[in-house]
């Protein structure tokens, strides 16, 4: 849930005006060079791990037109296992939050079922392709991917699959999103189909994620600066130290937060070492302006992450997911 960064409670009067408002200005600003932001690079898509059925999925998603009307719940009775089905499974995450830092790839795998998602996302929208791969020799029967109904944060548009993938068949879903405010946990996706009599259901988590609405933004030193003091109550900032996880290198840490959906700001930090980003979060209620500063030690081989956002759940979320991630 959401409940913990929901009332725009400002304290102490410092808002800012535009959506981003603050790093803990170090002693003094030294002078910006205006150096142009580079664009968040495309990763490049993972190859699938063992079979080749989504191998031309990634060229493109397919241009249909979006959904006319039909809403992800529409279907509840497909929703979760009904009496045929087995209890639907939750899948481990660990290939779903490799989907933080990229847009296409293979999201889950077994001997059956295989899946990948290639998403795009603007402003407050996204548009999310999942492909079904049968890999078994017998047709999968009653196939059925469904949503939950719309959120408070997210409304999601989902067409229906067909009832039967004939083995070695893949058969493609969209997928249509926005985001109507922040949000911390991800859509929900239950698969259920049979095979050789057997009921099979899973659930999984669908790579949509807060930072998929992030535009990066490109501040000179005196503004970031500035958005950095307005951002100044204790419920705007988290902060964690950390043990690195990765080795501290200073282009792989940047493309990591380009990937993520952060700018990477040259020459504000005094300090060269240190890495600066600033962001907004794009959502049809509100934009969310962020700002962070990550610090290395590689001496020590620790991390200082500093994250202030104009709202609290936001800066919690980041910085716990980028705490993660270096």
């Amino acid at each position: 849930g959401g409940g913990e960064g929901e009332g725009r409670r400002e304290r102490g009067g410092a808002v800012s005006n535009g959506p981003l408002a603050a790093i803990s200005a170090p002693q003094e600003t030294t002078p910006l060079q205006t150096t142009p932001i580079l664009a968040p690079a495309q990763p490049v898509a993972q190859a699938p791990p063992t079979s080749d059925l989504l191998i031309d999925v990634f060229e493109t998603i397919s241009s249909e037109p979006p959904p006319t009307n039909t809403s992800a719940g529409a279907n509840n009775n497909n929703m979760v296992s009904g009496t045929a089905s087995a209890p639907a499974s939750k899948v481990a995450d660990s290939e779903y939050k490799k989907f933080l830092f990229k847009n296409s790839g293979v999201l889950y795998e077994d001997e059956l079922l295989q899946i990948g998602v290639k998403s795009e996302f603007k402003k407050t929208l996204g548009r999310v392709g999942v492909f079904y791969g049968n890999k078994s020799s017998s047709a999968l029967l009653n196939f059925s991917a469904n949503l939950p109904a719309d959120s408070n944060e997210l409304n999601l548009q989902v067409k229906p699959v067909g009832g039967t993938i004939e083995a070695g068949d893949q058969v493609q879903q969209i997928i249509n999103v926005e985001c109507k405010q922040p949000f911390l946990q991800p859509p929900q996706l239950t698969i259920s189909f049979s095979i050789g009599g057997m009921p099979r259901s899973i659930l999984l988590d669908i790579p949509v994620m807060l930072n998929k609405f992030l535009e990066p933004i490109t501040l000179e030193a005196a503004e970031f600066f500035q958005r950095w003091k307005q951002l100044g109550s204790t419920y705007q900032e988290s902060q964690k130290v950390f043990e690195a996880l990765f080795p501290m290198v200073k282009e792989d840490v940047s493309q990591k937060l380009l990937s993520y959906g952060l700018s990477v700001l040259p020459g504000i930090d005094p300090n060269a070492d240190n890495y600066v980003s600033s962001g907004v979060m794009n959502s049809r209620s509100q934009l969310v302006g962020c700002l962070v500063r990550l610090e290395p030690n590689l001496q020590t081989k620790m991390y200082r992450l500093t994250v202030r956002a104009s709202q609290e759940s936001v800066a919690k979320e980041i910085c716990g997911v980028l705490s993660e991630h270096f």
